[in-house]
């Protein structure tokens, strides 16, 4: 079905005269209901220590199997800094302090037949040393790699490919 003959249900009243107006509005025709599908928030970490980067492998669907930076979805009611320590903590067990954002960028993420329009917001986080990393459910295995061996393909999504290369770019080799 394509987006111009899909039918769509009202929310309010239930009839199926729901129209898209814009690509993020919808207008039901019977009762006057309108609903604004916004876009979620997303964050993530570069995180370096040593010229490294630490990567995770992804071990679900979207991308299974591809390259991923420790992160995930704000939570309502949560800041992108609160997020971001959130999920990193859940994802390799390490609590930081201390952030810099590094850049947004728009991505798509398609999970299960639907796809969600994300807003990405990435930070970037020094360590002077390893820390010691328990990786949680999300995460299939993690890899420190070297700043100069980077390789934007292997990474799942487009927004990251972009935050890498903005901050890799971005600042000199330490």
């Amino acid at each position: 079905m394509t987006e111009e003959n899909a039918i769509y249900y009202c929310l309010q009243c239930g009839t199926n005269k729901f129209k898209s107006v814009r690509a993020n509005q919808f207008f039901c025709e019977s009762c006057g209901f309108t609903y604004f599908q916004n876009i979620a928030s997303s964050v993530a970490a570069i995180i370096e220590c040593r010229n490294q980067i630490l990567t995770c492998v992804r071990e679900y669907d979207p991308c299974k199997g591809m390259m991923g930076l420790p992160g995930g979805f704000v939570d309502r009611e949560e800041s992108a800094e609160l997020a971001l320590k959130r999920e990193i903590f859940e994802e390799v067990r390490i609590a930081v302090s201390e952030m810099h954002y590094v850049g947004s960028f728009p991505n798509v993420y398609q999970y299960k037949g639907v796809e969600y329009h994300t807003l990405d917001l990435f930070f970037s986080l020094r360590l002077k040393e390893k820390p010691q990393i328990t990786i949680g459910d999300e995460i299939a295995a993690i890899e420190w790699i070297p700043r100069e061996e980077i390789t934007y393909e292997q990474f799942a999504f487009e927004s990251m490919k972009k935050g890498l290369r903005r901050y890799l770019n971005g600042r000199s080799k330490a």
